[in-house]
C-alpha cells in the first residue's frame, strides 16, 4: 500500500488503508484468545512501540510498564489518531483543543511520574536534553569530575530564577533590566568556563549548548519546562505608562 502511493497520497489512500487495517484486525483477533488479543497489544501496538524507548530511559520494570501502558493507550486513543491511520492527520483542531491536550499530556506525565518516582523520571527527562547530553559527552572527553554535568545542569534552574526576579523588579526600568539579564547571561557563562575550560566551554557553546542563554542575551526570560526537556521565552513586561501631567 505504501509504495503504491508513490509518494504522492490521495484522500482515497486513507480510506484503503483503514479498510486493510480492519479487515488484518478482524482476521487477527478472531485467531486470538482475549489473553492473546491482551498480549499482542501490550507489545506490539502502536502504543507499545512508541513505549519502548521512553521505558528505557525511564528503566521500568515489567510491572511499572504494566501499569504505564494503559495510562498512555488511553491518551494515544484520545490525542494521537495517526497510530491507527498513519494516512490521516486528524481534523483541524482549534487551540480549545492543544489547551486541553497539553493538560491531558501533564496529567499523564504527572502519572507515569507517580509510578516510576521522581528521581528516575527526572533522570529519563534530562536523557532526552541536549544540554545534559553535551555535558557528559564533555565529561568523558576532558576527564572532568563526575558531579560536574549535575553542577552545570543545575545553572537552568538557578539562572531562570534570578531572571524572573529581575523581571519582576519594579525599581528597574526595562533597559536596566535588558542589562541585568545580560549581565546574569555573561555570569552563567563565566561558570560554564570554570568547569570546562576555556577550550571545552568554547566547544559546548559552539554544539548550542545552552543556547537559551541568547534569550536572556536578548533581553527576554526562560521558562524551563517540568515534563520535559523543552523549554520558552518570554518577553519583559512593559513598563506602565506615565500618566500626563495636568
Amino acid at each position: 500500500m505504501q509504495q503504491d502511493t508513490q509518494g504522492f497520497r490521495l484522500a482515497s489512500d486513507g480510506e484503503k488503508l483503514r479498510f486493510l487495517q480492519a479487515e488484518q484486525k478482524r482476521d487477527m483477533e478472531a485467531l486470538m484468545t482475549p489473553e492473546e488479543r491482551h498480549t499482542y497489544e501490550l507489545r506490539q501496538s502502536a502504543t507499545a512501540q512508541q513505549l519502548r524507548s521512553k521505558m528505557t530511559q525511564l528503566n521500568a520494570t515489567e510491572q511499572e510498564y504494566l501499569a504505564i501502558f494503559p495510562l498512555q493507550k488511553a491518551f494515544d486513543e484520545k490525542y494521537n489518531p495517526h497510530n491507527s491511520d498513519p494516512f490521516s492527520s486528524g481534523p483541524e483542531r482549534d487551540q480549545a483543543y492543544w489547551k486541553e491536550r497539553r493538560a491531558a499530556d501533564a496529567q499523564l506525565q504527572s502519572q507515569i511520574k507517580a509510578v516510576v518516582g521522581e528521581a528516575r523520571y527526572a533522570a529519563s527527562v534530562r536523557q532526552q536534553d541536549h544540554d545534559w547530553r553535551q555535558l557528559e559527552a564533555a565529561t568523558r572527553r576532558l576527564t572532568l569530575p563526575a558531579d560536574t554535568p549535575t553542577r552545570l545542569y543545575a545553572l537552568r534552574d538557578t539562572t531562570a530564577s534570578a531572571a524572573q526576579q529581575i523581571a519582576q523588579n519594579t525599581s528597574l526600568a526595562t533597559e536596566q533590566k535588558k542589562q541585568a539579564l545580560a549581565e546574569l547571561a555573561a555570569g552563567t557563562r563565566d561558570q560554564v568556563r570554570t568547569h570546562l575550560g576555556q577550550e571545552g566551554a568554547d566547544a559546548y557553546f559552539k554544539n548550542n549548548g545552552m543556547r537559551w542563554l541568547k534569550e536572556l542575551e536578548r533581553g527576554n526570560t526562560v521558562n524551563f519546562h517540568a515534563n520535559d526537556s523543552n523549554w520558552d521565552s518570554k518577553g519583559l513586561p512593559k513598563e506602565p505608562q506615565k500618566k500626563a501631567s495636568p
